[in-house]
């Protein structure tokens, strides 16, 4: 039911079912991760954290766990965040998510040019990405000499989401 109120954008409601479910099963992972989600959505992102970190002791290679976490403690705790997903980042193994929740967390932690340096490597991988030259010209844009190639991606972003707009309406 929680998971239904979720979809809804019943994000109260789906506090309370879960909460239920919790009683029921209080080490289900699943349930948790949800209730976290619920609790984002509601702006309660201390309980949220809170719920995630417990999701991590009970199961530390939970990847949706981390990823979650790194994304509720971005603003309050980059470095704990950019600790989340070193792992991932180290490996190669981030998708799009990842790698951007990385460079926001190093770009807070003023390690700007690293960031770029992470981002432009998934895009190179990644050559279709639709974000990655979004979060390139952002990162850019905080560079004393970055405004051109801050254009450059900026402009790419808006030509690939104008041909996908273009392609959903077709």
């Amino acid at each position: 039911n929680g998971l239904n109120f979720m979809k809804l954008e019943r994000s109260g409601s789906a506090i309370e079912a879960l909460e239920r479910a919790m009683r029921a099963e209080p080490d289900n992972v699943l349930v948790l991760l949800a209730y976290a989600r619920a609790l984002r959505l509601e702006e309660r992102t201390k309980e949220a954290a809170t719920v995630l970190e417990r999701v991590l002791k009970l199961n530390d290679g939970k990847r949706e766990a981390r990823v979650e976490l790194a994304e509720t403690l971005l603003q309050a705790d980059p470095e704990r965040a950019h600790d989340l997903l070193r792992g991932m980042l180290a490996s190669g193994s981030g998708d799009e998510r990842v790698t951007i929740l990385g460079a926001q967390a190093l770009s807070l932690l003023k390690r700007n040019p690293e960031a770029i340096e992470l981002v432009r490597a998934f895009f190179e991988r990644q050559p279709a990405s639709v974000f990655a030259p979004f979060w390139l010209g952002k990162l850019y844009e905080k560079e004393a000499n970055g405004a051109w190639n801050a254009r450059k991606y900026l402009m790419t972003f808006i030509r690939r989401a104008d041909a996908q707009v273009q392609a959903s309406k077709e």
